[in-house]
């Protein structure tokens, strides 16, 4: 025994008796597992790519409304009241700008599978953004998040990124725009015996 610790898929086996044996292939496993970091490195990627241009453009337009605050803040220095109100427009803008490249940062940075308990909700709100970018100027997306829903087991960039997809593929299949709709809600399941 080492102590070593490594991830394998169990096979169980028709057999029964005392010729009854498990299977542990380790190696597929391994071949599997970077196949499927892979693919969602490369799923990761293309919506990235995608959501790039909406991205560059809504902060090209928090740049233009900083730029304006500024300007007009310095063209009324004599009047200080509209002064603050046109820095206090400006400084919103490098928020939103901050927040925006936080999450892209955070989206575009994330590698590893970390799987937490979360609340589904705050996910989806907090992505929203990227979401709309994702759905493009002619499609609308509508969050419709249930209130007792309860918290869940979620690797929040790999939901994301399922998430993201969706939206993506429902709106490639809206030519003509239209709105997507994501709804949240407990479900209780009962079983009929």
């Amino acid at each position: 025994m080492t102590g070593c610790v490594f991830a394998c898929e169990t096979q169980p086996s028709s057999q029964a008796g005392p010729d009854a044996r498990t299977q542990v292939p380790d190696a597929p496993l391994d071949a599997r597992t970077a196949a499927e970091q892979r693919e969602r490195a490369t799923h990761r990627l293309a919506a990235l790519g995608e959501m790039t241009g909406g991205v560059a453009h809504d902060f090209r337009n928090l740049l233009a409304v900083i730029e304006s605050g500024l300007g007009l803040a310095e063209r009324r220095a004599d009047e200080p009241e509209r002064v603050r109100a046109y820095i206090a427009a400006a400084r919103e803008g490098i928020n939103r700008g901050i927040e925006l490249t936080s999450l892209l940062l955070a989206f575009a940075k994330h590698q590893e599978v970390e799987i937490h308990a979360g609340n589904l909700n705050q996910f989806l709100a907090s992505f929203e953004p990227f979401l709309r970018y994702g759905a493009g100027p002619d499609v609308r997306v509508k969050l419709e998040l249930g209130p007792d829903v309860p918290d869940c087991l979620i690797d929040p960039a790999l939901f994301d990124t399922a998430v993201l997809n969706l939206v993506m593929n429902a709106r490639d299949a809206m030519p003509s725009g239209g709105e997507i709709r994501i709804i949240t809600e407990r479900l209780e399941q009962t079983t009929t015996t």
